[in-house]
């Protein structure tokens, strides 16, 4: 087992640090415990436009206040000869005993000068590389922290230029800024965290976390992109889906959707996001009195570069003089256009775009805010800003601008960027949230299921267990896009994972057309959970495939060329001496999982006696009366969501075990495989089934580089012909092509596996099975197996517990083994 990731209510920053100035060797010195790490008080490497600073470096002037005593001190040196006038510079540095943060930052100040004065870098602090003890992200123009032993440092803001430099790493920021005579200018702050050695990272998200704004809570909101035809819809559209809410889930559940938010384009292209009239002749309005009638709100969704033409016609907003500018190529590969940008470091744009933002928060009481496209980078010279790189700093700032203002006059919004990629975790001092590894809007499955549901479900944790395990921004405020219920598929094992990851944000994109009576009760139930159970879910630890924990896998953050291991995973939360576990098969081979009761999963040695019991995907009992520190082993079947409680005074009396899960067996199995050509494999199977479940179903399942076409097969049971059925992997993306057959996506991406299964069912008996069959050349692996299960109808109540599934998988059996053509690669 392997578990990554601090609680973050523990203790991490460094005691009793003390801070002494030590002017011969020009350092702040910071001791703590057995370690010690020095600030420099160097004057700092500038950079200017067109000018050139003098080789002498400027001596102390003077130094004011006393940083031990009054937790501030300032650094100021002789002026600097500069552009015929004299420029003036002074250290500051602040010590937060409350963070155990050390923060310093520069000021500057120039007299009059015979030509303009543009500061394009300025460099705070310089330290060995060889100094460093963890991956160093550097992913230009976005800031990241550099981690030392027992210390974290960077730029306080989503934007930086710290980088490694020869034998340095370099901590600075590039403000393309120009100094206005006699003007005080202030740059950006670098941080020094003090810590345990060995904490480095937790103790940096500990930070981040400390200074993430409101709400702290469980968010949900509605998304109405899949659902409503994409490029254009309508008010009555949008008030159709709304009303299925009201009817289903808050009237009968007195549950509640915090915010409706309406994706793209509900904006004229022809302005600059003022509201298309044409599909919502009387405004939003209506939209928003819909969401109060259920206890919700409105939310919207917004560009701030215009990567959208639907949404803001680009070519339009040039021509009445807003900044734009030529992006990068941008669309699925092999089919990527130059798109044109609007510039939020542009005066026009930017101060629009803001004053428009929060005029529609303001008249419609907006909750939610998505903002989906934003290029932090511009090549212009004209727009107010310098270009290139040195234009980041200016338009991440306008954005900031802009969040600051919204949330001036809704305190409680939700700020959701989809942008920024792998975003700088500073962007969390403005926002609720950011995306973590999500793959795509829906990425094309991994592991092969015969509900494609699952294989989603898969290629999701994919991304995200990669993101929860290497992402440097703490977990609860990473989203990888919610819930995806675009198919007739049973939701409920993503909806629990999706819930269990731990992420406070949680967004539905979900279609009424596929819902019932009792989905949107098991909706209503996994929100009601997810709400109360908040705190414990807060604290979020992972569980990687065994194959990544040996080192076999290399993170590759948004690579989707990597294989998903076909092996258990799952997220550990712990609070106050209870432990919930999520663990997940999402193979069709039994699987099982060993771990230890102790502080591994967050429980204390002199907590007492413990009981395991399931509360998802129906109440079992794992184990009572277990005491710290004994050893459990938990077998999980195919393709099982598996959410166990850890606690103690659980009641257990009366619970079903999972001692004797005995629901297969199998006799007489003779087979043959034969391989002609190194291309076609032909089969012949012929087995006695005993069947202990409900259901259960006779499955081959067919792997190639491409999608196998179906194979000529037969089947008998108890002599008897019986149909097969098809199920492929998803080959096409939204809008949906043929979902009886093929699975569902929405992705740029390679399809990273092929599949298709052949299906029958077998019944609740089983007997004699003969099956013979023979493959086209697309088919380069071949399994076959037996799989019990059973439809849920869950009538049972326990402290708790989740919705149950509509379908719980309990066994399965293997007829062939995985067989493939040689040198396949698969």
């Amino acid at each position: 087992m392997l578990l990554i990731l601090a609680n973050l209510t523990q203790n991490l920053q460094a005691e009793n640090v003390k801070l002494k100035y030590k002017p011969q060797e020009h350092i702040v010195l910071a001791q703590y415990g057995q370690n010690q790490f020095d600030v420099s008080t160097v004057f700092p490497e500038l950079t200017f436009k067109d000018s050139n600073m003098p080789n002498s470096i400027p001596d102390i002037k003077t130094i004011s206040s006393n940083l031990e005593k009054s937790k501030q001190m300032k650094v100021e040196f002789a002026p600097v000869a500069l552009n015929g006038g004299q420029l003036y510079v002074t250290l500051c540095f602040e010590w937060s005993e409350r963070e155990s943060i050390l923060r310093k930052w520069a000021e500057l100040r120039i007299t009059e000068s015979n030509k303009p004065v543009i500061l394009n870098e300025i460099i705070l602090e310089k330290h060995s590389k060889s100094d460093i003890v963890h991956n160093f992200i550097v992913q230009f123009p976005q800031s990241f922290p550099v981690f030392f032993k027992a210390c974290f440092a960077g730029i306080e803001f989503p934007v930086a230029s710290t980088r490694a430099e020869g034998d340095f790493v370099l901590i600075g920021h590039r403000p393309g800024v120009k100094l206005e005579p006699g003007k005080l200018y202030e740059s950006q702050k670098a941080v020094f965290g003090f810590t345990k050695e060995g904490d480095e990272i937790d103790a940096f998200k500990k930070y981040i976390a400390a200074n993430h704004p409101q709400p702290h809570r469980i968010f949900t909101n509605y998304n109405f992109w899949f659902t409503l035809p994409p490029g254009f819809y309508t008010s009555q559209e949008v008030l159709s889906v709304m009303k299925s809410f009201e009817e289903n889930l808050y009237k009968p559940y007195g549950v509640s959707i915090d915010a409706f938010v309406l994706d793209c384009p509900w904006s004229n292209p022809q302005s600059i996001w003022q509201v298309n009239s044409k599909a919502f002749p009387n405004g939003l309005g209506e939209m928003q009195a819909a969401a109060n009638a259920m206890n919700s709100n409105l939310g919207i969704w917004i560009s701030p570069s215009c990567y959208y033409s639907s949404a803001v016609d680009v070519a339009w907003a040039a021509t009445n003089g807003y900044e734009v500018f030529d992006g990068p190529l941008y669309g699925p590969a092999g089919n990527q256009k130059p798109v044109q940008l609007c510039c939020m470091g542009g005066k026009k744009y930017g101060t629009e775009f803001r004053e428009q933002l929060v005029r529609l928060v303001k008249q419609y009481n907006m909750k939610h805010i998505k903002i989906d496209g934003y290029s932090l980078t511009c090549p212009a010279a004209n727009h107010g800003h310098e270009p290139g790189m040195y234009s980041a700093e200016a338009i991440a700032q306008s954005g900031i601008n802009t969040f600051k203002a919204v949330r001036e006059v809704e305190p409680d919004i939700w700020l959701e960027p989809t942008c920024f990629g792998n975003p700088s975790p500073w962007w969390l001092f403005y926002v609720n949230s950011v995306t973590g590894f999500f793959g795509d809007d829906s990425p094309w499955g991994r592991v092969p299921a015969p509900v494609y549901r699952e294989s989603y479900t898969t290629a999701r944790d994919y991304f995200n267990l990669q993101g929860a395990a290497t992402c440097l921004v703490p977990i609860f405020a990473q989203e990888v896009l919610g819930i995806t219920h675009q198919t007739s598929d049973d939701f409920t094992n993503d909806g629990v994972m999706t819930v269990l990851r731990g992420h406070d944000f949680l967004t539905l994109y979900m279609n009424p057309k596929f819902m019932d009576k009792r989905r949107w009760k098991t909706l209503a139930d996994l929100i009601s959970w997810a709400r109360r159970n908040y705190d414990i879910l807060q604290q979020t630890e992972i569980i990687l495939p065994s194959d990544w924990q040996s080192g076999q896998m290399q993170f590759s953050a948004y690579s989707h060329s990597g294989k998903m291991p076909r092996q258990l995973y799952g997220y550990v939360h712990s609070l106050n001496d209870k432990c919930i576990i999520v663990l997940r098969n999402p193979w069709i081979a039994c699987s099982h999982y060993k771990f230890k009761l102790n502080q591994n999963i967050g429980l204390n040695q002199k907590s007492g006696i413990f009981s395991i019991v399931s509360i998802y995907p129906e109440v079992r009992k794992y184990g009572e009366n277990l005491r710290y520190g004994q050893d459990l082993e938990i077998p999980l079947a195919p393709y099982e969501t598996l959410v166990l409680q850890i606690e103690k005074n659980q009641k257990t009396f009366d619970l079903p075990g999972v001692e004797d899960r005995n629901y297969l067996s199998i006799r007489n199995l003779k087979k043959t495989v034969c391989q002609e050509d190194d291309s076609t494999f032909e089969a012949h199977v012929q087995v006695d089934v005993d069947v202990n479940a409900p259901q259960s179903q006779l499955i081959v399942l067919l792997e190639g580089k491409k999608t196998p076409s179906k194979p000529d097969m037969q089947l008998t049971l108890n002599g008897k012909a019986v149909k097969l059925y098809s199920i492929k992997n998803a080959e096409n993306t939204f809008p949906i092509v043929d979902p009886n057959e093929t699975g569902w996506a929405s992705s740029w991406a390679p399809i990273p596996e092929s599949w298709r299964f052949m299906i029958a069912d077998i019944g609740y008996e089983g007997g004699s099975i003969d099956l013979k069959f023979k493959t086209d050349p697309d088919c380069k692996k071949i399994s076959a197996w037996i799989i019990a299960m059973k439809s849920e109808n869950n009538d049972a109540k326990y402290p708790n517990m989740l919705p149950s599934p509509e379908r719980i998988y309990l066994d399965s059996k293997v007829l062939i083994e995985d067989v493939s053509v040689a040198k396949t690669g698969l």
